[in-house]
């Protein structure tokens, strides 16, 4: 569990890449499996990364890119989209327990 606040922020944020890799690997009708096949990495690996458990080195979210057929800047910039939408229902979520 999450001790500081930039802990909880890292661990949101890994949340929320892997729901976004989730999100594209579904996009694209692939199976865990055959994309960890296809990327070279193990369904573990894999599975942790869009569950959160991990976060993918600097290298594999380079391949993901490819894999996705986007350019880095443009997945980092789909990863903001929901990071953002993720901090507008959290805090409307947290705003209507203080009412």
């Amino acid at each position: 569990m999450p001790r500081t606040a930039k802990d909880l922020e890292d661990w949101n944020n890994a949340v929320v890449f892997g729901r976004m890799l989730k999100s594209h690997r579904t996009r694209m009708k692939k199976m865990c499996k055959q994309m960890s096949f296809e990327m070279g990495v193990s369904v573990k690996a894999l599975y942790d990364w869009e569950s959160g458990k991990s976060h993918p080195p600097l290298s594999r979210q380079i391949e993901l890119a490819k894999y996705f057929g986007r350019s880095l800047s443009t997945l980092y910039a789909d990863f903001e989209r929901l990071r953002n939408a993720d901090r507008v229902m959290r805090n409307q979520h947290i705003g209507e327990e203080n009412t």
